[in-house]
């Protein structure tokens, strides 16, 4: 382990940060000096009051008033104020006052270097990254400066950047627009460039970089997109499609210092590819802690309200709440605006879900669902079916009809320890399903990664089914197989028969339900339902919603046919939890009993 500088140690923001520089990452302040004073000495804004202003990358009060923006001069005459700025604003951020969300990124993410050994130089560390930030903080400017400053700034010959969004029309007329009057507006650099505004093109003579939009929409040339080699920078990756990502996941791989860097606000879709990248980021600055992601080259930042936060929470402190989400509070966002939105938009479901999303950076979902995002997190234990086996279980099987997922959950009482379980699951999916509804969700990552298990075909393959779960039945003390009759009578009738499994009838009704659903609820808020952090129970469990009757009554409420949202796992894991606090352990002696 390599031991820290000082610099370096004040850059360290998360346990990703300190696994980097214990790694050999250092934080250089002239390189992330030198990208700030390149944007704000040559990119202007062209919209609104500030038109034709220096874009300025705000820090916090206090450093922007001790260093009023260069707007003239070569980096040789400025590098020495703008280097004592990196120093400031490092100090006055420890000291706790309140900074915005542009110089902290841009800093880190050009400040942040490890030398290669295939490049016999120090170049950046991240080559990935995504920054989370609620509306009207200055998203769109800032990305196009980043933008030009990959294209010009950095002096690499020859090189190429995207600027990436769902469609054509979105990529134009936002942020290749505010990149091409960035360089209308200044002097130096439109004497450099040539401007092709229907095709939202900027090609910079001297280093033959260009700047070019490109868009998830353009199927005709999708196979065109594979042979890009450049950086990319994604306007709202919460609505851009997987499989564009995926075409250019590989872009930029054989030069020095690729970036794909993504800025958006939350979204409504669970299984977009932006709520990925999100929660991606979100494990990645855990790194090597339960539930991270070790990944130094991966930047992150999220400017958000709790993911879980109540409508009763938000209602009682609503400028709290968006404050967190809008670190350009009081300068681009205005407190009282934000109060009269609230006001207004709670008044309908939809616009308190609109405000929670565009405002809070909060994910729709996280707002509807049954079970909250970090009590689930907080659930999180390091087992395997190995370290469990030979122990008493009560398992909830949920049979597919044809098409989609079968779930086995397996519940285990822990033997010392009165209201504490542990899941194991198991799912099977027909692998045409998986690879028609891929663009959907990861299940074929899922089915290599050893989480899904395809069968061959289009339809559920019962005889797989069946004998994989007798075998995995028979690595534990397996009380009882609890099953909905309606869809797995001969199933079940053949893992008795051939594996002396005893099966019990558990209805989806509410009654039947209702017991299972409230329990699981208490002992995930009560940290006392564990998981091993399996990512397709996880996925269930993020977007799970529950019924409820005029008794009190409450039971997980399954998606319409042929949503690719699916809650078997929780389903099963329901069934199990319910029969392991009710039934009695078995004799001694037995087994199985059929």
């Amino acid at each position: 382990m390599k031991r820290i500088d000082r610099t370096t140690k004040l850059w360290i923001r998360n346990r990703s940060d300190e696994l980097a520089a214990a790694n050999g990452c250092k934080f250089d302040p002239e390189r992330a000096a030198y990208a700030v004073w390149w944007i704000e000495r040559y990119c202007r804004l062209y919209e609104g009051d500030q038109s034709g202003e220096p874009l300025r990358l705000r820090s916090c009060d206090a450093v922007d008033a001790q260093f009023p923006i260069i707007t003239h001069g070569a980096w040789e005459e400025a590098k020495e104020e703008a280097i004592a700025r990196v120093w400031a604003y490092a100090e006055a951020r420890g000291d706790g006052l309140h900074c915005d969300w542009q110089y902290e990124c841009i800093t880190r993410i050009f400040g942040w270097m490890k030398f290669s050994e295939r490049w016999a130089r120090p170049i950046r560390r991240f080559r990935r990254g995504s920054v989370w930030v609620a509306k009207k903080n200055k998203k769109s400017p800032t990305l196009a400066a980043v933008a030009l400053h990959l294209t010009i700034g950095d002096g690499e010959l020859g090189q190429k950047v995207f600027l990436g969004a769902k469609d054509g029309k979105q990529v134009k007329l936002n942020a290749c627009k505010h990149a091409i009057e960035m360089v209308r507006a200044s002097e130096e650099l439109a004497s450099e460039c040539d401007i092709n505004e229907g095709e939202g093109r900027i090609v910079h003579g001297p280093t033959r970089s260009l700047l070019a939009p490109l868009t998830s929409g353009q199927e005709n040339n999708a196979k065109a997109k594979e042979g890009l080699n450049g950086s990319l920078i994604i306007d709202e990756c919460h609505v851009v499609d997987r499989a564009f990502i995926k075409r250019v996941s590989r872009m930029g791989i054989s030069r020095s210092e690729p970036l794909q860097l993504e800025f958006s606000t939350a979204g409504f879709d669970p299984m977009s590819y932006g709520k990925e990248a999100h929660d991606y980021g979100a494990r990645v600055v855990l790194g090597d802690q339960p539930g991270g992601k070790v990944d130094e080259r991966y930047f992150y930042a999220a400017y958000e309200a709790p993911q879980d936060l109540s409508d009763e929470d938000l209602a009682a402190d609503p400028l709290k709440y968006a404050r967190m989400a809008n670190p350009a509070w009081g300068h681009t966002i205005d407190p009282a605006e934000v109060l009269d939105d609230y006001n207004t938009s709670k008044e309908t479901i939809t616009g308190l879900t609109e405000f929670r999303v565009y405002r809070l950076n909060i994910w729709a979902t996280a707002a509807a669902t049954w079970l909250r995002t970090s009590a689930w997190a907080a659930c999180y234990e390091s087992y395997t079916a190995e370290d469990l086996r030979g122990r008493r279980c009560y398992a909830g099987f949920d049979l597919a009809q044809v098409l989609d997922f079968t779930a086995l959950v397996c519940c285990f009482p822990d033997e010392d320890e009165e209201e504490l379980f542990r899941q194991l699951a198991w799912f099977w999916l027909p692998e045409q399903t998986a690879r028609e509804r891929a663009e959907k969700a990861p299940y074929l990552d899922w089915a290599k990664d050893g989480y899904i298990k395809l069968t061959p075909g289009d339809v559920c393959d019962y005889e797989t089914i069946t004998a994989d779960v007798g075998a995995i039945l028979d690595q534990f003390d397996s009380v009882e197989l609890a099953f909905d009759p309606w869809n797995a009578e001969a199933t079940t009738q053949r893992l008795a028969q051939d594996y002396g499994v005893r099966r019990l009838e558990f209805p989806q009704t509410m009654t039947r339900l209702t017991e299972g659903t409230k329990a699981y609820e208490r002992l995930v808020r009560a940290g006392r339902l564990r998981h091993n952090g399996h990512p397709v129970l996880t996925w269930q469990a993020g977007h799970v919603k529950v019924k409820s009757d005029y008794s009190g009554n409450i039971r997980p409420i399954k998606p319409e046919h042929g949503d690719h949202r699916t809650i078997d796992g929780i389903i099963g894991g329901v069934m199990g939890l319910d029969r392991a606090m009710k039934a009695p352990p078995p004799a001694k002696g037995s087994l199985f009993i059929f």
